[in-house]
């Protein structure tokens, strides 16, 4: 049978942690966490992570970062040293990126398996949902987050981009990755943004300038009047700032009316009307 490494890679996300760990705990076979800031742009957003985590100390296997200065550079050497760490490294078991926004559904998850278990697939894809301040609006895009360790010189590299073979690619069927990072702590975001690519935080990046002039601002009950707003400064009628987060055919957010993965819902976070009221700064 093969096995599933779960990667968790987390900070400021003390609203999260829990629900993405207990997700990876049930889902996967070995469960490798880090907790840690890779600029100190970021680390001034620490909160009570770490602490919630080290609830699980015994479940799950905790390495430190590999901090470069700046993210993209420090991410992928931290998955790599999380991946190598876990017992099932090994040729034919599966890598799953769990970050702490992303959650899927139990049923989704086991037909998956059932699929790509003892199969030539090497990658899987996901349909996402991209929620956009609360639980029932989202865009759409499609993500890879699993795949299978062919070789033992398997890595990730800059931005956390696989190294092994992708080609015979398992199209999950159904919703997906349900993808809530718009709904964390976009300050933490951000001053992630912002020291990307750079040691030293630069303000111009266009999703910073997109998040305080679009998001922080974006009214649902008027969403034709931000979605023209968007066109006008990004060349986009949707109301995100490229195009590779989908809108309906006329730029609108998609309405959900389902249900979410089963932590998700048992912690009443789908009744939340505005995220961004959880973490607005005075």
């Amino acid at each position: 049978m093969n096995k599933i490494i779960g990667l968790i890679c987390a900070f400021a996300a003390e609203d999260w942690i829990e629900l993405a760990i207990e997700q990876a705990l049930e889902y996967t076979d070995d469960v490798i966490l880090n907790i840690g800031a890779y600029t100190k742009a970021v680390a001034q957003n620490e909160d009570r992570t770490l602490e919630k985590a080290m609830k699980y100390k015994k479940y799950v296997t905790f390495v430190d970062a590999t901090v470069s200065g700046k993210h993209w550079t420090s991410k992928a050497p931290t998955l790599n040293a999380m991946m190598h760490s876990s017992k099932y490294f090994d040729v034919d078991n599966w890598v799953w990126m769990f970050d702490v926004d992303e959650y899927y559904l139990k049923k989704e998850v086991d037909n998956m398996k059932a699929n790509i278990f003892n199969s030539d697939y090497n990658c899987v894809q996901h349909n996402e949902k991209y929620f956009f301040i609360n639980m029932r609006k989202y865009l759409t895009n499609v993500r890879k987050r699993m795949y299978k360790i062919s070789d033992l010189d398997n890595k990730f590299r800059p931005t956390n981009k696989w190294t092994g073979p992708k080609s015979n690619i398992y199209y999950a069927e159904g919703n997906g990755m349900f993808h809530y990072s718009m709904l964390c702590n976009m300050y933490a975001k951000l001053d992630l943004w912002k020291t990307e690519r750079w040691s030293e935080p630069r303000e111009n990046h266009p999703l910073v300038d997109w998040c305080n002039k679009i998001y922080f601002n974006f009214d649902l009950d008027d969403e034709e009047y931000w979605i023209e707003e968007n066109a006008k400064l990004y060349g986009v009628k949707t109301p995100y700032w490229i195009g590779d987060m989908e809108a309906d055919e006329n730029g609108h957010l998609y309405d959900f009316n389902g249900s979410h993965p089963h932590g998700i819902e048992a912690a009443d976070l789908p009744k939340i009307e505005d995220f961004r009221k959880l973490y607005e700064k005075n």
